[in-house]
């Protein structure tokens, strides 16, 4: 009767497009006082994520705690415009380092100190994206898990995969050792290994849906073209329109993360309330992962065949008496998202 969708909303694939380099706008780059004239000059003033936005996507940024400490006004952008527009983030270290040259315990030292920055500034650790391309050794890798992140991204060449549970796959083999698609302009270093244009990321998108993937790409300096990894600003355009086009689930890394365990372990249990089971008055319905719920709490998409009794008619959805949701049952299945918490719902149809 319940089943937990693959994906929020149901839909098909996975994407969390991230943004790895200097802020997004003009009031950000300049910022850094380390880019060139020209870069500032030729930097887009317009933000990339409000073209995400402007098609219903989001995009992810990293976070680079000690930048805050060296800007205090790029804290506040970020935690003032950036977070509160629902944009997502993603944990880049304290300082930008390459931790597969420390030993475990400085790495898990700098893991932890970003770890409770990100929770000082309210904000929610959970992935994470290693600097300088590293954490391909075990030992960053426990240490990334130890200081207490639940994933470990790197930018990885097109041979070795971009694909994260694909085919029907409920959790990857190693949480800390994850690709994100690099996506560089071909005039930057003439790189065969990295997606250089919407015409070579068409095929992964398309792809990563025949196989019910998450992919992550990672871009770096869109239209700031004498910096690392450069990319073309009208081709990032052509790359979000495709993806918009698509049905894909745009979400953050750590709201993928969250689903990905959640929906690992979940357990719906339903009980029917009534004198005919078949055709039961009320539905108690109860998701559980037995995870913490105040670190998971990413909702998951239930999908929902209700009793033939109750076709054509409209069900609420209850929580200690109060409604949260109504449903028209006008197909044999619909959907209703529901944090796995371990608290029972009540599916009660409307009077005919």
């Amino acid at each position: 009767m319940f089943t937990v969708a693959r994906w929020y909303d149901d839909h098909a694939a996975a994407i969390s497009i991230t943004y790895d380099g200097p802020a997004s706008d003009g009031s950000l780059v300049y910022l850094d006082v380390r880019l060139p004239a020209r870069s500032r000059l030729l930097a887009d003033t317009r933000p990339l994520e409000d073209v995400a936005l402007g098609l219903g996507l989001t995009l992810d940024y990293e976070v680079v705690t000690v930048k805050f400490d060296w800007f205090p006004p790029l804290e506040a952008y970020f935690l003032e415009r950036v977070v509160p527009r629902g944009l997502g983030y993603f944990g880049h270290g304290h300082l930008h380092v390459d931790h597969d040259r420390l030993s475990y315990a400085a790495a898990y030292r700098s893991f932890r100190q970003h770890f409770e920055r990100l929770l000082d500034y309210g904000l929610k650790p959970v992935a994470y994206a290693y600097p300088r391309g590293a954490g391909r050794e075990a030992e960053t890798q426990r240490a990334l898990a130890d200081a207490g992140f639940l994933s470990g991204h790197f930018a990885d060449s097109r041979e070795s995969g971009h694909y994260i549970v694909p085919d029907g796959r409920m959790a990857p083999d190693n949480w800390f050792a994850l690709p994100r698609l690099h996506m560089e302009s071909h005039d930057f270093q003439q790189c065969g290994a990295c997606i250089n244009d919407t015409d070579e990321l068409i095929p992964i998108l398309d792809a990563a849906l025949r196989k019910g993937a998450w992919i992550v790409p990672v871009y770096h300096n869109v239209g700031v073209y004498d910096r690392y990894g450069f990319y073309d600003r009208e081709t990032f355009e052509a790359d979000m329109r495709a993806i918009a086009a698509r049905d894909f689930w745009v979400a953050s890394m750590n709201a993928v993360v969250l689903y990905i365990r959640e929906r690992e372990r979940a357990v719906v249990t339903v009980e029917p309330i009534g004198p005919d089971a078949a055709a039961p008055d009320r539905l108690r319905v109860t998701l559980s992962d037995g995870l913490d719920n105040e670190r998971f709490d990413q909702p998951l998409t239930l999908r929902f065949r209700p009793p033939p009794s109750w076709l054509g008619r409209s069900v609420s959805v209850l929580r200690d008496g109060r409604v949260v949701a109504e449903l028209a049952l006008d197909a044999e299945t619909v959907t209703v998202s529901l944090p796995p918490d371990e608290r029972p719902w009540i599916f009660q149809p409307r009077a005919e």
